[in-house]
């Protein structure tokens, strides 16, 4: 549901008549209002127009609360309709712009992008019979790789262009049968796979729904008692508006010669949406099962050890000619054996791409380091997860902290282990585990990557202070040891940054999801913080940028950098063109984050920035050999190799095959995804986009007289380095260094000026 067309201009002209009543009309204040028509606002003012954060009530009983700027619904907010649907996330010059989730009272949701009122880029929708659809939007419809799924488990995972089944695409009903190919406007159309549950397959042309043109039919395996074919189905797809419902031929039989044929063709049916979505909401879809009849009882076993070649004419069956296997393989065995040399090449290169640091194992002299950590967190996240969810924080939250003892031989609460005795400690765990739960992490996967069978990975120290960093084998956690001075600060400023997270989702700060505290008996105390891994399932990062903005000293002194070395500011020899509307996004969030570490006194922070360029895929990997590849059939090549749900191509199978599932989108190669950041992050498995995570650009020369060709890049970064007080260490600093050079230009400075520079340099480098 959206705004009506005159309720903007209704809004700025009761805002203008108060602007004029008002008695101050210049600066920031609160101010409570009461307009002639009813409507009323509580909340920042200036200039006569709402601003900064307010509440607004008009009298038909709607609301909305959140941030404003010059009138305008603008940041986050959340506006509620006379009939209980609701919104709730970013706006933009009063429009529903960004990220957010949308609520109708009939149980349909919505939740992902939106552009000028109407869903675009990747998002999920709920609808009220239960269906769903996970993929990508375009004004307000389903387009570009999305996966439906019926609320009777028949699923269509593949391309979509207005709204409908549209390019290639896998259709899988709850029967086992299925179709893998292509289609056009709802209709398998171009070259496809029809499989039986049973394992008999056809594979050949398609025209409107019907076989055309030269096909392959391959029967089951003779061991199968029994055969069941589709007698026809009925299709119907989404669609926002009935204006273009038609009526589609129907499905017919054909039995030519003791085999069942089937004619393809999809008709539509469509249920109406609330009124309360409107035209920010697609209509259902629902698919009829496909009906068994027996199979085949004379003369079967002949014919399941045959190929047969088909021609068909409009989905007539017009010519039938029995071929022998081998002659079939030695057609079209090169095509398909090469496909799949090229394809196993490709995921080699991305299963063996060197992975930083080192693996801590038996012996190693972090191992019972590793060991203390792993039994620790496992065993406090089944201590909070006993407790019954929070409604919100308190301060007690923020002082708890579970002490446990770890006898080597165990105890009724802990379990042997090889290591010493330790004692652990875990700051805050009920706040953490809130955290955690904001940022959508589970209490199991977050176990499962830290605490499970796979030993953790050491890293070097990238940084001067000579922390110990190891990363999760799964690269999404990095952890991290800390002096006893960063931990009290980071307790203090705890309350505050949790509120924060939690009011912006799109924050580029360090995610923290832990604090622990591990005590060896007669060994000295080592203090771990549990953070996000800003590169975690990113696309090979061709070089890394840790940005402060400053220039005094800036450079990494590498002639020759390689992908890991962490070049700085004086290194940065680019800037990078966002997609549009994401620079505005990426402005504002800086701005607010900022803002946060500027109250905190907190400076020294820098963003880490790592670019892919999209030109070279997965060139820094390994290269695999053409003998590698020789004889490696192993079972593990897809027998349709998918991309975000998309089928990428049409190898021949074996009937045995082509029973296998597609492969799912986190196991697609995400290079194959030509698209805008919301087509990477749907690629690239991820159900909503995340800023600072698979943002497309293109980077440009920094110099505007340098010859280098613009390129495309994908983009991964976050704001990192947050617990650095401004006290008297840093307030020394800054004034032994100035002594030698422009006050201005060192890292030491204050927090005000600190985050105004960080700013204003990343404003050029973001353009």
């Amino acid at each position: 549901m959206s705004l009506k067309r005159g309720e903007g201009r209704s809004l700025s002209l009761t805002l203008r008549r108060a602007s004029a009543q008002s008695a101050s009309t210049s600066g920031y204040s609160r101010h409570q209002k009461k307009f002639p028509n009813g409507d009323t606002y509580t909340g920042g003012w200036r200039n006569g127009l709402p601003e900064g954060e307010g509440r607004y009530c008009w009298a038909d009983a709607s609301t909305y609360k959140g941030g404003w700027k010059n009138g305008s619904k603008h940041g986050l907010g959340t506006y509620t309709w006379p009939n209980g649907a609701s919104y709730k996330g970013e706006w933009q010059n009063g429009c529903m712009h960004g990220v957010g989730s949308f609520k109708s009272p009939d149980g349909t949701c919505y939740e992902g992008g939106w552009a000028q009122d109407l869903k675009q880029g990747l998002g999920k929708k709920v609808y009220a019979n239960g269906d769903i659809y996970e993929g990508l939007w375009k004004a307000g419809k389903c387009e570009g790789p999305g996966r439906y799924r019926w609320k009777n488990r028949n699923e269509y995972d593949g391309e979509w262009k207005a709204g409908r089944m549209h390019g290639k695409g896998t259709l899988k009903w709850n029967t086992g049968d299925r179709y893998d190919g292509e289609f056009k406007n709802g209709q398998e159309d171009g070259i496809g796979i029809f499989t039986w549950a049973d394992g008999s397959t056809y594979n050949g042309f398609w025209r409107e729904g019907c076989k055309e043109g030269v096909g392959v039919y391959r029967p089951a395996p003779t061991e199968n008692k029994r055969a069941t074919t589709p007698l026809e189905r009925h299709t119907t797809q989404p669609a926002d508006l009935p204006r273009w419902r038609r009526r589609a031929p129907r499905w017919r039989r054909w039995r030519e010669k003791g085999m069942p044929h089937h004619r393809g063709a999809a008709t539509r049916r469509m249920h109406q949406v609330s009124p309360c979505c409107g035209r920010l909401g697609l209509t259902g879809m629902h698919l009829v099962q496909p009906i068994e009849v027996p199979g085949r009882a004379a003369g079967r076993g002949d014919r399941a050890e045959r190929v047969f070649v088909r021609e068909y004419e409009a989905g007539r069956l017009v010519r039938e000619d029995p071929i022998a296997p081998e002659e079939l393989e030695a057609v079209f065995g090169p095509f398909r054996r090469r496909a799949d040399r090229a394809e196993r090449r490709q995921r080699r290169r991305r299963r063996v791409a060197n992975k930083l640091g080192e693996t801590i194992y038996k012996g190693h002299r972090s191992y019972d380091l590793m060991l203390n950590l792993q039994l620790g967190i496992r065993h406090s996240s089944q201590q909070v997860a006993k407790e019954p969810p929070l409604k919100q924080l308190s301060e007690e939250h923020f002082q708890q902290k579970l002490k446990q003892f770890f006898p080597r031989d165990g105890s009724k609460a802990t379990p042997p282990h090889p290591s010493t005795d330790f004692r652990w400690k875990d700051y805050c765990p009920m706040a953490f585990r809130q955290l955690r739960e904001v940022f959508n992490i589970e209490a199991a996967e977050y176990m499962k990557s830290i605490c499970g069978d796979q030993a953790l990975r050491e890293l070097a120290s990238p940084g001067k202070s000579g922390s110990v960093f190891f990363v999760s084998h799964d690269d999404k956690y990095m952890i991290k040891t800390m002096r006893k001075g960063e931990v009290k600060l980071l307790l203090e400023l705890l309350p505050k940054y949790a509120a924060h997270v939690e009011k912006h989702p799109h924050t580029l700060l360090v995610k923290f999801f832990g604090l622990y505290r591990v005590t060896p008996e007669n060994g000295s105390k080592v203090r771990f913080i549990v953070m996000n891994n800003v590169f975690q399932n990113a696309l090979p990062i061709a070089k890394q940028y840790d940005l402060k903005g400053s220039t005094q000293g800036r450079t990494s002194a590498t002639d020759a950098p390689r992908p890991a070395t962490i070049l700085k500011d004086l290194d940065l020899d680019i800037k990078v063109k966002l997609e549009e509307g994401w620079h505005d996004r990426l402005m504002d969030q800086l701005a607010a984050d900022c803002a946060l570490l500027e109250e905190l006194r907190v400076m020294d922070y820098s963003l880490l920035l790592g670019v892919h360029y999209r030109s070279t895929g997965w060139a820094s990997s390994p290269p695999a050999t053409d003998k590698e590849d020789e004889g490696d059939d192993d079972g593990d090549t897809p027998h349709a190799p998918m991309n975000g749900g998309v089928l990428a191509v049409l190898p021949q199978r074996s009937a045995q095959s082509t029973t296998d599932g597609p492969e799912s989108p986190q196991q697609a190669s995400p290079l194959r995804a030509a698209g805008a950041t919301d087509e990477i992050s749907h690629s690239m498995g991820q159900q909503r986009t995340q800023l600072g995570m698979n943002v497309v650009g293109t980077a440009l020369p920094a110099d505007a007289d340098s010859n280098a060709t613009p390129e495309d890049v994908v983009l991964y970064f976050g704001i990192i380095d947050i617990l650095q007080e401004y006290n008297m260490t840093k307030r020394l600093e800054h004034g032994y260094k100035s002594i030698f050079n422009n006050g201005r230009t060192i890292s030491a400075v204050d927090p005000k000026h600190y985050s105004r520079r960080f700013q204003d340099f990343l404003k050029k480098v973001f353009v």
